[in-house]
């Protein structure tokens, strides 16, 4: 979504010293031969990793990062007393990461996930759940919807390890190239 996108590039940014157009997949899909010619670098996560280099002619010019949820979101989670969580987010994918990584912390708990675009399924999650998790992007809908403030909003930021694998990559792009040409990248998600 727009709001990742603009998010995970400026953080890129700011973190690898280097400018990045930030834009969605399907814009990338629509663009994907003049964007593999005008990037040196295209930058997604993992979960889209896959769906990216198939649809770019030169996969070596795809790098994928790891976006985690943060740690100060993983202890509020922890902090959550009760056994029954409803996790909200605005993709599927994202609902069942999610469901999967709260299984694994927590094996005893009954966790159930929806997609805010499932109003009906978003409304029975509430009702059942002791606590509620919404992502970000749909926070704000969750509690239009049901009336109900989420109990955690769901932060992520990139991992480390990928920070520093794209600096490295940066700095063979840059040793490779002119002093004079900059490096260009575009991230999507």
């Amino acid at each position: 979504n727009v709001h990742d996108s603009r998010d995970m590039g400026a953080f890129l940014s700011q973190a690898l010293d280097i400018d990045i157009h930030c834009g969605l997949l399907d814009d990338l899909y629509i663009t994907a031969e003049s964007a593999a010619e005008r990037y040196d670098l295209i930058i997604t996560t993992f979960h889209h990793l896959a769906e990216v280099t198939q649809n770019m002619a030169t996969a070596e010019k795809v790098v994928g990062i790891d976006t985690r949820v943060s740690p100060e979101t993983m202890l509020k989670i922890a902090r959550l007393p009760k056994p029954n969580i409803g996790v909200v987010s605005t993709l599927q994918n994202t609902s069942h990461m999610l469901k999967h990584i709260l299984y694994s912390y927590y094996p005893g708990r009954t966790i159930l996930a929806a997609t805010i675009d499932d109003p009906e399924e978003v409304r029975r999650l509430t009702r059942e759940s002791d606590h509620v998790l919404a992502t970000y992007t749909c926070a704000d809908q969750v509690a239009e919807l049901t009336g109900r403030a989420p109990d955690v909003v769901i932060e992520f930021q990139v991992d480390e390890q990928s920070i520093q694998f794209l600096k490295r990559r940066v700095h063979e792009l840059q040793t490779r190239k002119s002093e004079t040409l900059p490096i260009e990248a575009t991230s999507s998600i």
